[in-house]
């Protein structure tokens, strides 16, 4: 879907992808954090801030004893902090 340009049909699957799906048998679904990673950025792409902190905070807690050499990791930290730095700004005012 991001291939063609259809983002909103992206953030539905991934969305999908990260829900809590328990009709499937799982008690704990699992959900890779690469997900959640990829939706926080749909969700950021598109101005939906609370969104996508919530996202990149999931996606950090499944990373917290991951590699710190991951791309996606710091990626997602720097992203987090910002967005939590814009949306309390906006509180200020």
């Amino acid at each position: 879907f991001l291939k063609k340009g259809e983002m909103n049909k992206a953030i539905a699957e991934y969305e999908r992808m990260t829900s809590l799906n328990l009709e499937i048998g799982l008690d704990r679904p699992i959900i890779h954090p690469l997900s959640r990673y990829r939706l926080a950025k749909l969700y950021e792409e598109t101005g939906q801030k609370e969104k996508a902190i919530e996202q990149y905070a999931k996606a950090l807690e499944t990373w917290k004893t991951s590699e710190e050499g991951l791309f996606e990791v710091g990626d997602a930290r720097e992203r987090l902090e910002t967005l939590k730095a814009q949306t309390s700004k906006k509180l200020d005012k």
